[in-house]
């Protein structure tokens, strides 16, 4: 075979490279087709070689013109998209590192380098680039106040990532509005504050008595406990959300779920930045692994709960969520029908959701509480004054829930939900098919955009000395300790999100951490190991040293991942 027919073969190739790139990837999101793709791409390679034989080519000669033909193809390709990225495409212009121009590659790079903390990369490049930065070939993060409403509010233009249209999806990953309002409308009762109080206060009550007799067994020694607090928001979403108890505060011990969680959510604060990776892995059997070994789990538990309990018999005081949930199957306005395997994902959801958002917060507070004792003894003093003579029904919620009554227990969990957004990172959106203006920025059509809560959070532009631990800045200005001063633009806090598509467990959230609170600061004085003190004669300085070491070990799960946090419980005198 002559140079000159591998010549012709090499040029014939690399232009097909060029023209596949101007006239397919460009013109077209192929994220939600990159399956149909490898497909394609393997069937060409394989059965390339065939075809030449059949022509009549030896072997040898039809095997090394498929490579070089794959090989000037896949360069020519390659190296078009990343000339198109890096010097042509329509957000050339926005600063950024040339890299994550190139390939988003560099910024999954960049978040396992971080140690799984990819909130802080994303806010150290707006540290260096500014309020806009070009995180990836089509993605823009925006740390701009009022840029979160117009990505995420009511009236905003973008919308969710439209991938795997055919496939089920839980609520949270329906881009159609009108089925998403549908579905959440069914969520919204279940977790509204008549459902929350009627039904949920009691079984949050009982959960909370035994995490402090859980607590009580370490009799005041050093204890972790971030497992602790993970168990008891687990078996809270167990029992109110499944009405299941799966019994770890009793025993101590994790359940199997729990490293199944872990597992996926520490896979998908990677995957999902690949959009073309996640649909491989939804579509491609044996690559789902860690979704599938959810999914099972929850059809198990689904099967266990549909076995245990009769829904048709249960008052409106003893629905579990999960029976709201079910309710969407009566819907009839949906492209999405509650399958079982849509009620198994929307079951992963409310676990995930539901108990490691919560989960993360409950340490840290558990942190603040310890370095800061006199503060601890305030809001001890408050919710010491929710519970009635008779206690054995937990504190009065009415007080408990109020600002008026309860100000520095609201104000600490909302300085705590501050520094520690339980999701750090915005959510992905795309702009429409036309250019918007998004905070006085043009963002050109279909481009992902996302607004980082931890940066929003710590701006200086939203709040006073960002970096302090202060509950005052959240006492309203009639307070005498009132540092309302200190919350320059409350745009900036945004840890449930804003808009239609924002966090429906709101209430239940809070009604969750202020009850953990009630019950442990009622029981016990928490206090940090000896020898690492936060004693309240300590100078401020050293206090907010040590709250920034304890944030230095917060990591990004897609939730957040509550650093390593050892205190002590000491019991209290009976109250």
């Amino acid at each position: 075979m002559s140079h000159g027919v591998l010549s012709y073969v090499a040029a014939i190739a690399a232009t097909s490279g060029l023209l596949s790139h101007v006239l397919v990837f460009m013109r077209r999101d192929l994220d939600s087709n990159s399956h149909q793709l490898l497909i394609v791409a393997n069937l060409v390679v394989l059965l390339k070689p065939v075809a030449l034989v059949i022509r009549g080519w030896s072997w040898f000669d039809a095997i090394l013109i498929s490579i070089v033909a794959d090989i000037c193809y896949t360069t020519a390709l390659f190296a078009s998209i990343a000339l198109y990225r890096a010097f042509f495409h329509p957000l050339r212009n926005y600063p950024g590192p040339f890299w994550a121009r190139i390939s988003v590659f560099w910024k999954v790079k960049h978040f396992q380098q971080s140690g799984f903390k990819a909130f802080r990369v994303i806010d150290g490049l707006h540290k260096r680039y500014g309020n806009i930065v070009r995180v990836a070939p089509r993605q823009l993060s925006i740390n701009e106040p009022e840029a979160y409403q117009m990505v995420y509010g009511a009236q905003s233009q973008c919308h969710r990532l439209r991938w795997l249209e055919d496939r089920p999806k839980n609520i949270q990953f329906l881009a159609d509005v009108e089925e998403h309002s549908s579905r959440r409308k069914i969520w919204d009762h279940g977790l509204s504050a008549k459902a929350c109080q009627s039904s949920h206060l009691s079984q949050m009550n009982d959960i909370s008595q035994r995490l402090c007799t859980r607590l009580s067994i370490s009799k005041g020694n050093p204890t972790v406990i971030n497992d602790i607090c993970h168990h008891f928001t687990f078996d809270v979403m167990g029992q109110i959300g499944f009405g299941q108890s799966y019994g770890q505060l009793e025993s101590g011990k994790s359940h199997p779920a729990i490293t199944k969680v872990e597992r996926f959510m520490k896979a998908g604060v990677i995957v999902t930045q690949m959009m073309w990776v996640v649909t491989l892995l939804m579509v491609i059997p044996g690559l789902d692994d860690p979704m599938k070994d959810l999914k099972d789990w929850a059809k198990q538990l689904l099967d266990e709960r549909a076995n245990t309990r009769q829904l048709e018999e249960k008052g409106e005081d003893e629905k579990d969520l999960m029976s709201y949930v079910e309710e969407s199957k009566k819907l009839t306005n949906t492209r999405h029908p509650m399958t079982d395997e849509v009620f198994a994902e929307d079951a992963v959801l409310l676990q995930v959701a539901g108990s490691d958002t919560s989960y993360s917060v409950l340490v840290n507070l558990c942190h603040y509480f310890a370095n800061y004792p006199k503060l601890q003894e305030i809001i001890r003093k408050e919710v010491l004054a929710t519970f009635p003579e008779d206690d054995t029904k937990g504190p009065v919620w009415s007080k408990l829930s109020s600002a008026k009554e309860c100000p520095y227990l609201d104000a600490t969990v909302n300085e705590v939900l501050r520094r520690h957004a339980p999701v750090p990172m915005g959510m992905l959106r795309e702009s429409p098919d036309h250019a918007i203006n998004i905070a006085g920025h043009v963002v050109p059509p279909k481009t992902i955009v996302s607004c980082p809560i931890w940066s929003l959070q710590y701006d200086e532009r939203c709040f006073k000395d960002p970096d302090a631990f202060i509950p005052e800045r959240w006492l309203d200005k009639s307070h005498p300790d009132s540092q309302a001063e200190l919350v320059l633009d409350k745009r900036g806090f945004v840890p449930f999100s804003v808009g239609p598509m924002n966090c429906a467990g709101k209430y239940f959230a809070y009604m969750e951490i202020k009850i953990f609170c009630a019950y442990v600061l009622k029981s016990f004085t928490i206090t940090f190991p000896e020898g690492k003190t936060g004693k309240s004669e300590e100078d401020l300085e050293t206090k907010q040293a040590r709250d920034k070491e304890h944030a230095s070990g917060t990591e990004d799960y897609l939730t957040q991942g509550a650093p390593r946090t050892e205190v002590c419980f000491q019991p209290l005198a009976v109250q």
